[in-house]
């Protein structure tokens, strides 16, 4: 009775999480990660209210031009190029943060239906527990330890389907969506491992070419160059001279600071992939060696070798493990997509 209690009270808590974030929502939305960024790129409330700045902007700057005064003027240009990169910004901002929570939710709900795996494990193990207590094989102590399993198992299973509620509310809110909308993910290719093929070289050879910093002091190192060419001529003031050749050597300066800074967010970026590409590898071998512990327990515990303890003990263990494989390639993926991001590249969203 008391399990049977736990049971009902568990499910109840999750179907009313489940329920209250829903709301009305009935019919499913089927989206892939491409309609996903169209839609919030075109429902997004923050992205909306920079829109509606950058319409205000450009009114204000044809208003300009038609009075003509060239302090107003240069105001409202001002004004309008600031407007328009932080729409800009926010756009590959809200780009990026899509397709982060898309493989959030994927990822999320590879943990709950592992976690729904190990709740089976543990009922299947209590089932087995209480027939061999009923033939006298086993103490109510066995017993308590696998209800205790049990109940263990579906507490981290509620837990895991409100965290995946959750994600799922905060994708909604990402496209301009009721929380509650139930959106069905079409697209599942990060559920696997990418390798990640490219040089620490290569990765920072594309970058150089698309990195704002960079290309901005490229820029302002042409501009440079050309006011020393125009100060060039006998007729310029010596002083204009001087002042062009220092702005020139502040430019060469400040680009090469850009590119060694862009150097060392390559490298970071790069080298964390690496060590996640390896934590992956080594939590998918973990999770294959609690697995075959668990399968070769069991074997000992059917020949009466072992008690439950050792059972209830290699499922919990390999349910960890489990959950820390799943994170691990959540963090590898996340990391690999930011990496290309930085190289200038889109996540190839059928790999």
């Amino acid at each position: 009775m008391h399990r049977l209690h736990c049971g009902i009270l568990t499910l109840c808590i999750v179907a009313a999480t489940v329920a209250c974030a829903q709301g009305s929502s009935t019919v499913p939305l089927e989206m892939s990660l491409a309609q996903a960024v169209e839609h919030a790129l075109a429902h997004n409330l923050d992205l909306r209210l920079a829109a509606l700045a950058l319409d205000q902007a450009q009114a204000n700057l044809r208003r300009a031009e038609i009075v003509g005064e060239m302090e107003r003027l240069e105001d409202a240009r001002r004004q309008f190029d600031a407007a328009a990169e932080a729409y800009n910004d926010l756009v590959q901002e809200l780009v990026t943060k899509v397709q982060n929570a898309y493989q959030e939710i994927l990822y999320n709900t590879l943990a709950l239906e592992r976690q729904a795996a190990a709740m089976a494990r543990a009922a299947d193990q209590l089932r087995i527990d209480d027939s061999k207590f009923a033939a006298g094989l086993l103490s109510s102590l066995d017993i308590m330890r696998a209800e205790l399993s049990l109940a263990n198992a579906e507490n981290n299973y509620a837990s895991s389907q409100e965290a995946l509620v959750t994600v799922k509310m905060r994708f909604n809110e990402l496209l301009g969506l009721p929380l509650g909308t139930d959106v069905v993910l079409t697209d599942s290719p990060f559920l696997a491992f990418v390798p990640f093929e490219y040089s620490l070289e290569e990765c920072y050879a594309c970058a150089l070419e698309v990195d704002q910093s960079v290309r901005s002091a490229r820029k302002s190192l042409q501009e440079a160059e050309d006011e020393v060419l125009t100060a060039q001529n006998s007729f310029v003031p010596l002083v204009q001279r001087e002042h062009a050749a220092a702005a020139l050597q502040r430019a060469e300066i400040e680009l090469e600071k850009a590119e060694i800074e862009l150097y060392f967010r390559v490298r970071t970026e790069y080298l964390n992939l690496r060590q996640a590409a390896e934590n992956v590898n080594l939590k998918a071998r973990e999770v294959e060696l609690e697995q075959r512990i668990l399968e070769a327990e069991q074997i000992r515990y059917a020949a009466g070798v072992v008690s439950n303890a050792q059972i209830v003990a290699q499922q919990e263990r390999l349910a960890v493990v489990e959950q820390e494989y799943s994170k691990a390639l959540l963090d590898y993926s996340l990391g690999r997509s930011k990496l290309l991001r930085l190289m200038g590249m889109v996540p190839n969203i059928e790999e």
